[in-house]
């Protein structure tokens, strides 16, 4: 037992941990594309590149507000590093309770100052610039909040919301496990298969490649959960989520996360 008497979460609990991280990432990527003017709550790469398009074709206010959801994007990169370091520093275990339980009340802050504004999903009714701008800090920084508080699991790197560098992991470990079975595999009896085939749940590329995929699944189903549900529930739709961060975070503080980025004391 560590951390006074708290036993951390170990690898395989918190891949399942990823893997939900990463299906609310990709619920609350879709609902804010959908209600704020197709911008990205979860992937800068996508943002980046729409400022310098937006910059050349659209004007200047379409390239600001994909620049303003990148800027806080890493403003919460930034808070949830500085509340990590903080915790680490007063001996506090659990600091991915406080990041969650942070997320869950921008996600809770963005529907409420939301909802009343959205008439049907998707259609702004009397949605000031200032509140716009305000939705967009809410989700952006919720999610630069997520993205910074699981960051591995045992030896994987795992990012929860975006899936570029995912599925290049996944290419990685599935192409080194492929050589690895071939080898195993090579010469006469099928024996070799079936061993092979034992030794594959124990093989650490396979079960990288299982979580990477895992992760892109996870994604897939948020996205498709957040979409159904917001043409059904409207911004309410982000309640359920939030029930999954409560969870979460109660998990935390019964079995402490280990972030493993955090240097205390550098």
């Amino acid at each position: 037992m560590q951390n006074g008497g708290y036993e951390p979460l170990d690898s395989a609990h918190k891949a399942w941990l990823a893997i939900g991280l990463t299906w609310i990432a990709g619920f609350v990527d879709i609902v804010g594309f959908v209600v704020l003017d197709r911008i990205l709550n979860a992937n800068m790469s996508g943002n980046t590149v729409e400022i310098a398009y937006h910059l050349l074709r659209h004007g200047d206010m379409e390239a600001l507000a994909r620049g303003w959801a990148v800027l806080m994007f890493v403003v919460g990169l930034v808070a949830c590093a500085c509340i990590h370091e903080a915790c680490t520093r007063h001996g506090v275990s659990s600091s991915a309770a406080v990041t969650l339980g942070l997320e869950a009340l921008l996600l809770i802050a963005f529907v409420i100052a939301g909802g009343r504004y959205m008439s049907r999903a998707g259609v702004q009714s009397s949605l000031s610039p200032h509140k716009f701008y305000l939705l967009l800090a809410l989700a952006c920084g919720a999610m630069g909040i997520q993205n910074a508080t699981l960051t591995r699991v045992g030896s994987l790197t795992v990012r929860t919301t975006h899936v570029t560098g995912t599925l290049a992991q996944f290419a990685e470990s599935w192409s080194r496990y492929m050589f690895w079975f071939y080898d195993k595999t090579r010469g006469p009896g099928t024996y070799r298969f079936r061993e092979a085939f034992r030794l594959s749940a124990h093989h650490e590329d396979f079960k990288d490649a299982a979580i990477t995929a895992a992760l892109w699944f996870g994604f897939l189903a948020g996205g498709l959960c957040g979409v159904w549900l917001l043409y059904r529930w409207n911004l309410n739709a982000l309640f359920l989520p939030v029930a999954v961060l409560a969870t979460f975070t109660i998990t935390d503080l019964v079995h402490p996360i280990s972030i493993g980025t955090v240097k205390s004391g550098t």
